[in-house]
């Protein structure tokens, strides 16, 4: 069998984690404020752009992404299943954000 790929380097996982923590922010940031401008759309985009980054996460840690259940091209997005199930498998494998 081939052998194991070589784990990440733990900077780009440090700098994945960040960028992660500063997209959850905006998040909250734009749930908790009805008064923000083009709310709806903006919500859209962030989801958008942390999904995408979870699903990076998620192959760098080794974490099956179901490729049919995240965040379409589009802008479409995942399911919240599926984000809440890519949290917990890399919550599980000590990432933080």
């Amino acid at each position: 069998p081939p052998p194991p790929p070589p784990p990440p380097d733990p900077f780009e996982v440090l700098s994945l984690q960040l960028r992660l923590g500063l997209l959850a922010d905006q998040l909250r940031t734009l749930e908790n404020d009805p008064q923000v401008y083009a709310r709806a759309r903006r919500l859209i985009a962030v989801r958008a752009a942390y999904d995408a980054l979870l699903v990076e996460a998620c192959r760098m840690a080794g974490v099956e992404v179901d490729d049919e259940d995240v965040a379409t091209v589009d802008g479409g997005p995942g399911s919240e299943g599926e984000r809440f199930r890519e949290e917990i498998e890399l919550a599980a494998r000590g990432w933080s954000w």
